[in-house]
C-alpha cells in the first residue's frame, strides 16, 4: 500500500522546515510520494515551488484544478477521488499544512500503522503542538505546566498561547516526549472536541465521504467538512497517535489577534530544532 503525503503550499518562509522531514521519510522509504500542490499567493512563492520541486525524485507539484480561490482545498480532495481513482485507489494518504515545522520521521512507521487499521470513515492525528484537539490531551496528561490555563479554544484563537505553547515545547521536548511515548498510543477524540487538520491520515476510501458531502452542497471549507459535517453525519471517529509529535505554527485565527502578529519568532524558535 503506498503512502501519498500531500501539502497545500506554500510559504517558503515556513515550508523550508518541513521539507527536511519530508526529504528524509523519502529517503527512508517511510512514504512513496509527496504531493505539494501550488496554492501560492505571491508570485515569489510559485517562483519557489516551482524551482525547488520541480526535478525533485519522488516529489510531484499538482496545480490547481480550479481558479476559485475558495475552492482550492476541496477541488483537490475530489481530484483524488474522482479524475484519479485508478491511479490511488491502493493508498493512504497524510495530509499536512505546510507551516509544520518538521516531524520525528522515527515515528512516522507507527503513524502509518495506525492509519492502515482504520476503519474507512475514520481519521488519524498527529500529536500536534498548537492544536485545540490535541491540547485537550496534553492538558489531561500534564505535558505544560499548571500556569497553562486556558481552554482548547483559547489556544486555538490567541497568538499569545501558542507562542507560550511552542515556547515551552521547544525547551521540554525530552520531557513532552517522554510523556507522550508513556502514554497509550491512541487517543480517541470525544465527539464534542472539534478537530483541526493540521496533520492527519487516512485510507482512500476516506475521500469517498468527504465527496459525497461536497455532493450535498454543504460546505466547501475542507476542515469543516472532516471535523464537523463529516464526524455528525457518519459518526466517523478521530483519534490521536501520540508518539508522533509535530509542532504546527499558526492558525489563521492566531495571525489575526491585533497587535501579536510576530509569527516569524516562531518560525525561528524551530529553525535549529531537533527531533
Amino acid at each position: 500500500m503506498r503512502v501519498i503525503l500531500f501539502t497545500f503550499a506554500g510559504r517558503k518562509d515556513r515550508m523550508f522546515m518541513l521539507e527536511k522531514s519530508v526529504q528524509k521519510a523519502l529517503d527512508s522509504l517511510s512514504i512513496d510520494e509527496w504531493h505539494v500542490w501550488d496554492f501560492a499567493k505571491k508570485q515569489e512563492d510559485e517562483n519557489w515551488i516551482h524551482k525547488n520541486y520541480s526535478k525533485r525524485d519522488k516529489i510531484k507539484i499538482k496545480s490547481r484544478t480550479i481558479e476559485n480561490e475558495s475552492k482550492y482545498w476541496s477541488a483537490s480532495y475530489e481530484y483524488y477521488y474522482k479524475q484519479q481513482y485508478e491511479n490511488y485507489s491502493d493508498c493512504i494518504f497524510i495530509k499536512v499544512d505546510d507551516d509544520v515545522a518538521g516531524f520525528d520521521v522515527k515515528e512516522l512507521g507507527g503513524f502509518i500503522e495506525e492509519i492502515q487499521k482504520l476503519d474507512n470513515k475514520n481519521y488519524i492525528s498527529a500529536n500536534v503542538i498548537n492544536n485545540s484537539s490535541c491540547y485537550f490531551f496534553q492538558k489531561k496528561y500534564s505535558y505544560f505546566d499548571e500556569t497553562f490555563d486556558f481552554s482548547p479554544h483559547d489556544l486555538w484563537a490567541q497568538y499569545s498561547n501558542a507562542k507560550r505553547v511552542h515556547n515551552f515545547f521547544v525547551h521540554n521536548y525530552e520531557k513532552i516526549k517522554n510523556i507522550a511515548h508513556t502514554n497509550s498510543r491512541i487517543e480517541k477524540l470525544p465527539l464534542d472536541i472539534p478537530t483541526s487538520i493540521n496533520f492527519i491520515g487516512f485510507k482512500f476510501e476516506f475521500l469517498r465521504y468527504f465527496v459525497d458531502i461536497l455532493n450535498d452542497g454543504k460546505s466547501i471549507d475542507d476542515e469543516y467538512i472532516i471535523s464537523k459535517i463529516h464526524r455528525e453525519k457518519n459518526k466517523a471517529n478521530c483519534f490521536i497517535y501520540e508518539r508522533l509529535l509535530v509542532p504546527h505554527i499558526t492558525f489563521n485565527a492566531q495571525e489575526k489577534t491585533k497587535g501579536q502578529r510576530d509569527s516569524m519568532h516562531l518560525v525561528n524558535l524551530y529553525k535549529d530544532f531537533t527531533f
